[in-house]
């Protein structure tokens, strides 16, 4: 029931774990579902206070709401998503990684999702029992569908057949001056900013 997500800067861990979140927003109406930002809340892990405590300050419930979600966890239908472990500092690793571990052996059908980057992949699979899944890099055909998406989004009157082109032709050229590291231009916020980068020439190339 634990679900440690691990990759380089860059893969698209964030936006990949706010898609979960909306997933699992539409297919658990009944669960508690929470998106945590990890460095947001590093005082209420630090803290000398018992699990319930410091899960009722992380989530800033109330009394009305602590006790639904006492009930929900109980239940086996609470999943928090836990984003960005490997920005907190590394004393307060050991307190966030107590956190998780208490979190699961109370109730382990619960479910926790967390982020993290590959240098910790395996320190969080040794303390935690479970395998890391990485993010599959996005291969030239998917370079360019990202590419020409959007830009169609952000300029309704490009035509597509021009931009198609475009779009085959950066990641022609980009794909050759990174072959010694071709997993560069693979990664969603690189290639986002190509796109934004090239967006406005691409504008001005249509005007004239």
């Amino acid at each position: 029931r634990i679900v440690i997500i691990s990759d380089i800067a860059g893969s698209g861990k964030t936006t990949l774990l706010k898609k979960i979140n909306e997933f699992l927003l539409e297919s658990f109406p009944a669960a508690w579902i929470s998106f945590i930002n990890l460095k947001s809340h590093l005082k209420d892990f630090t803290k000398d206070e018992s699990f319930t405590e410091k899960i009722s300050k992380i989530l800033q419930l109330d009394v009305i709401s602590s006790k639904v979600f006492l009930q929900k966890f109980k239940n086996n239908e609470v999943k928090i998503l836990f984003d960005g472990f490997d920005e907190i500092s590394p004393i307060c690793k050991e307190a966030v990684l107590k956190f998780f571990m208490t979190f699961h052996s109370l109730r382990d059908k619960n479910q926790i999702f967390i982020t993290t980057r590959t240098h910790l992949e395996h320190y969080l699979e040794t303390k935690l029992g479970v395998f890391g899944y990485k993010i599959k890099m996005l291969d030239e055909c998917e370079e360019t569908e990202f590419l020409i998406d959007y830009w169609k989004a952000s300029n309704q009157n490009l035509e597509l057949q021009f931009i198609k082109n475009c779009a085959n032709l950066l990641v022609k050229k980009i794909n050759e001056l990174v072959k010694k590291n071709s997993s560069v231009i693979g990664l969603p916020l690189i290639l986002q900013g190509l796109a934004q980068v090239y967006k406005n020439q691409i504008n001005k190339k249509i005007n004239k």
